[in-house]
């Protein structure tokens, strides 16, 4: 056991104070401390690299896991196109990993800090709609167990367990190693391309014709940037270019956009001039770029930020953002861009964002710049209602308002998921007060 540790979250939005800070290294110490904790009918909490902006990790008076040592590839089978890793580690160690045996992930999202316990567990995705969520890239994971007990599941072995255990939010047991099924690698070609919201909004069946295509709108504008990527046998881009990317990224599109947005802070009328600015100076032309696919998918991401991430069925997608625009003009929200819109297709892992059905996801944001906090709650709340009307499901590692009734409306598995939490961890052991609110709260 560890001295206890005062936990902080990415965002800087969720604290807590555990009661006791563990680190563990290999499996049989992650049972043992089960163990220990359950001889004691106390309550543990394991917490991964902290990006969520939800309360899920939140570890007031339980006992903290940290599997940020438990982060080892334990093999690869560059054949098979499957490598099976600790939960621990982080997908960028991942793609660094699998790119020197020629494999890479199918698809990921625009940030790689996660590991992949956290990852699955909270529903995390890329876009394309052909494509599910990480979670569909899983293979076969083991679990240790409120017992103690090590077991392994996969679709061939305990597949109902497989199904429930993929997207769990940490509610079942912990996490301990994961299969991942990978593919050899391959580029991307990337184009972006200036539009009209109205263009996308009338154009989406087409454009998601891309293997993977999402849009950013600047709110207070009716401009929307069009990212589309198809696999490509092209070259990669010379590094020249990646180093003038790098400077535009970095350097402009986070430090220069965090100054702009501290000037916000004390004067927030500013906020639709500083989108404007910042769409006219790097999204008002085409580009275009042929990297490793997961150089394509991930972007640099450092201000810190307040998310909220509805999935509506793909449908509602044209309905859902003109009525996000008319809520944000007849407000008056000064709101940050992007409003980032993606896309997936249905999976079966059971509280997949996607389960059932074929997928858009809306995200909004309100960022912190240099710690600075900026008034979201009202604009948020709003929100979650306006995706509520239109059969949301927030991302679980995302703010959002909901509770138990409205989840077991939109999960078709939902009692069938809370028959297997009852079965694995009948003492609550696994449960904080962030995941009581999500099971167990009726009001």
């Amino acid at each position: 056991m560890n001295s206890v540790r005062y936990w902080v979250n990415w965002a800087g939005n969720v604290s807590s104070q555990p009661s006791s800070y563990h680190e563990p290294t290999t499996e049989d110490e992650i049972v043992s401390l089960v163990k220990s904790i359950a001889n004691v009918g106390e309550r543990i909490k394991v917490v991964g690299s902290g990006h969520s902006c939800s309360r899920i990790a939140a570890s007031n008076g339980v006992h903290l896991v940290s599997l940020v040592k438990y982060n080892k590839v334990l093999e690869i089978k560059s054949e098979a196109c499957t490598v099976t890793v600790q939960a621990g580690i982080s997908l960028k160690q991942i793609n660094n990993f699998i790119e020197h045996h020629g494999l890479v992930l199918s698809n990921i999202g625009t940030i790689s800090e996660q590991t992949i316990a956290g990852a699955i567990s909270t529903g995390t995705h890329g876009t394309g709609i052909n494509f599910g969520g990480i979670s569909q890239q899983i293979t076969a994971l083991t679990m240790v167990c409120a017992n103690g007990e090590v077991i392994s599941l996969s679709k061939e072995q305990e597949p109902e367990f497989f199904a429930a255990a993929l997207v769990s939010l940490g509610c079942l047991g912990i996490i301990s190693t994961v299969t991942i099924s990978c593919e050899s690698a391959f580029n991307l070609r990337w184009l972006g391309s200036p539009a009209t919201l109205d263009y996308a909004l009338e154009h989406l069946e087409e454009l998601n014709q891309s293997e993977h295509f999402a849009f950013w709108w600047f709110p207070h504008t009716n401009y929307v940037y069009l990212m589309s990527s198809n696999r490509t046998a092209q070259p990669i881009d010379p590094p020249k270019n990646a180093i003038v990317i790098w400077f535009k990224d970095v350097i402009l599109g986070n430090y220069l956009h965090e100054v702009a947005l501290w000037l916000s802070v004390h004067v927030p009328g500013i906020v639709p001039t500083i989108n404007q600015c910042f769409r006219y100076l790097f999204f008002s032309s085409q580009r275009e770029r042929i990297a490793l696919s997961y150089q394509i998918f991930n972007l640099t991401i450092l201000i810190r930020q307040y998310v909220m991430e509805y999935a509506i069925p793909i449908e509602n997608t044209a309905t859902a953002i003109r009525k996000l625009r008319d809520l944000i003009d007849e407000a008056k929200f000064k709101v940050h861009f992007p409003i980032e819109v993606r896309f997936s297709a249905k999976d079966d892992a059971w509280l997949s964002l996607s389960y059932g059905r074929e997928t858009c996801f809306i995200g909004v944001i309100i960022y912190r710049p240099f710690g600075q906090e900026i008034p979201y709650e009202n604009y948020f709340q709003q929100v979650d209602a306006l995706m509520i009307s239109l059969e949301g499901r927030p991302h679980w590692g995302k703010i959002h308002y909901q509770s138990t009734n409205h989840f077991r409306k939109l999960y078709p598995k939902w009692d069938e998921f809370l028959t297997i939490r009852n079965s694995l961890d009948p003492k609550y052991m696994f449960i904080n007060d962030y995941l009581e609110r999500i099971f167990f709260d009726e009001a």
